[in-house]
């Protein structure tokens, strides 16, 4: 039996002693049994998830029964991310990233990009970049996992592990795939934060069009943040990424028919997407019907192996996160806070300040909880704010994905955590580099972005 470290000790006793704390804590006000236990059961979970005990799916199932069994909220609350669209959307934009990288179409797709780019350090980190842009764009937002695999066999393809020069293709790798969903179109972002705002939204959805049409200029502040990578963390030696990609984009031979049979799939779920302005069908039917059509006989794009390769932890952990919010919601939660952030908006009609303090609220409960759990939270009292406002609610529904992307460490979101987790780079490097990103990102949200949604007119002034 392995003994357990001093590391993973202190982990533990943190986790348990943070709701105990919060169990100690007598009951007065708002501060109910159901509160409590909830606080107490969700920080336990959140903390099991934060230091990665078990498979990431295993808190996330075990929140809702504990929910019910304590008296927090009846298990038809806890278990109610499952009855809505949001989850099977969810399903099939992940089937469509297995079936896709199961393909080797993503593969394909990156080494074309970066064996344009090659032996020159700063070309290869911004071909890096491009690439994980375009397979976080094919993905819709789930790409990271294969991109973070790709930088891995780069960096020991290139004998550069455990170098600078490996800290900062993982870094771009983040910024490529992680950041890039907030001026791409992240369909399961979007449905989450908007699915939690649902009863005061709707109908409402955002569309291809305008999830990138108003927030690409953060592709910009991206850009620069690898230039300043370029400058600071300097290649040490020669490389040769060039031919490195152009031998693995030769090895892929000729396309396959799995390959084309998954980029006419794919080409079913852009066209849906593209056409919404035509149809005005939730972006949900898209992923809830075209994906699945791959296993159709005279299709035949994948196999019962690729249903196996969905990433069903991540599945929990995203039903397991909005439940969070919904039974947060049922006990008063949203009330709450919306109490408490109103009356900082309220007599002031400074966009910068009223996105600034949106972005600083984020970024201070970042380090509590993960974003997915954030955003069930605090979407439906942010989006109550822009109505009580009189505001568009898009630029307050961008502003939570974009605030979500200020991490300083990696167990505050797991996709980063995920890049981080192949040993690219180091704990000092992943601190280091995303406290730079993080200022040259909120400057670009404050100084760039909401100038340019008023410049549009998807901020109107304030009367």
């Amino acid at each position: 039996r392995k003994k357990m470290d001093t590391n993973t000790k202190i982990k533990w006793a943190i986790t348990l002693i943070v709701p105990l704390i919060l169990f100690l804590i007598p009951y007065s006000g708002f501060y109910t049994y159901p509160v409590k236990m909830f606080f107490v059961i969700t920080v336990f979970g959140l903390f099991v998830i934060a230091f990665e005990f078990f498979h990431i799916a295993v808190m996330a199932a075990l929140l809702p029964p504990l929910w019910a069994i304590f008296q927090v909220a009846p298990l038809s609350v806890a278990m109610s991310p499952w009855t809505g669209t949001t989850m099977y959307m969810c399903l099939g934009a992940f089937l469509l990233a297995a079936t896709l990288e199961e393909s080797g179409l993503l593969k394909r797709v990156s080494y074309w990009i970066m064996s344009k780019t090659g032996s020159n350090y700063a070309l290869l980190l911004i071909g890096l970049f491009l690439a994980g842009v375009a397979v976080t764009a094919l993905t819709f937002g789930t790409g990271y996992i294969v991109m973070a695999a790709l930088c891995y066999g780069l960096c020991r393809s290139l004998n550069i592990m455990g170098t600078r020069m490996s800290a900062a293709i993982a870094m771009v790798c983040m910024i490529g795939t992680c950041s890039a969903k907030c001026f791409t179109y992240s369909a399961t972002t979007y449905a989450i934060i908007i699915g939690m705002a649902k009863n005061l939204l709707g109908d409402f959805d955002v569309n291809v069009f305008q999830a990138v049409g108003h927030n690409w200029p953060m592709a910009l502040v991206s850009l620069v943040t690898i230039l300043v990578i370029v400058k600071w963390y300097k290649a040490d030696r020669p490389l040769n990424g060039k031919e490195y990609f152009k031998e693995e984009l030769d090895n892929l031979g000729p396309m396959t028919h799995q390959e084309k049979a998954n980029i006419v799939i794919l080409g079913l779920v852009v066209a849906f997407l593209l056409t919404n302005p035509l149809h005005h069908l939730d972006s949900a039917y898209g992923f809830m019907i075209f994906p699945w059509l791959i296993f159709l006989p005279f299709i035949n794009g994948a196999t019962a192996e690729s249903f196996k390769s969905i990433n069903w932890g991540m599945i929990f952990f995203i039903a397991g996160c909005m439940a969070i919010g919904t039974v947060a919601s049922s006990l008063g939660f949203g009330t709450l806070i919306n109490d408490v952030c109103v009356p900082l908006f309220e007599g002031t009609d400074n966009i910068f300040y009223i996105f600034g303090m949106v972005f600083l609220i984020v970024f201070v409960l970042n380090f509590l909880m993960t974003p997915l759990a954030i955003w069930a939270l605090i979407t439906e009292p942010v989006v109550q704010i822009s109505i009580a406002l009189n505001m568009d609610p898009r630029p307050f529904i961008y502003a939570l994905m974009h605030c979500a992307e200020a991490i300083i460490l990696p167990y505050e979101y797991v996709p980063y955590l995920t890049v981080y987790a192949f040993g690219m780079m180091s704990m000092i490097d992943f601190i280091k580099l995303n406290i730079m990103r993080c200022i040259i990102y909120v400057i670009g949200f404050i100084a760039l972005l909401v100038p340019y949604w008023y410049l549009i007119g998807v901020i109107k002034p304030l009367v």
